[in-house]
């Protein structure tokens, strides 16, 4: 669950990130890290 739990933490301040557009240049990061 350690593994889930980094992911997780990481993928939130992406999706509000995208506010500054950054969510754009994350975003296939952020589908590697839900996918996974």
């Amino acid at each position: 669950m350690k593994i889930n739990t980094l992911p997780k933490i990481g993928i939130r301040p992406v999706i509000d990130g995208r506010r500054m557009g950054v969510r754009e240049s994350l975003e296939e990061q952020t589908m590697n890290m839900a996918k996974a």
